[in-house]
């Protein structure tokens, strides 16, 4: 939605709005770079993917049931910003 709002903005000559994207998509972080989104807050799909596993798995083995388990799970984010993109790119997109 941050690519659609970045060109809508940017045809309307308004860059006195400012955008931020979400989920740390390759698409936002060229935003990013480009300097037509001020940041992009990316979800660390990798932990989500591990922590959704392993809990799986428990419930599998019957070492624990699904209400054993919070119903909110902070995997963490990152505010990627012109500081940090390339790097945020190059570690968790495997981009350069």
């Amino acid at each position: 939605m941050a690519v659609g709002a970045a060109t809508v903005l940017e045809r309307a000559k308004r860059p006195d709005i400012i955008v931020i994207g979400f989920d740390g998509i390759a698409e936002g972080t060229d935003l990013v770079i480009a300097g037509t989104a001020a940041g992009d807050v990316a979800q660390n799909a990798k932990a989500m993917g591990e922590i959704s596993v392993d809990i799986a798995l428990q419930i599998i083995k019957g070492e624990k049931k699904a209400a054993d388990f919070p119903k909110v799970i902070d995997s963490g984010m990152m505010l990627v910003h012109r500081w940090n993109v390339q790097k945020y790119r190059a570690d968790f997109l495997g981009l350069k």
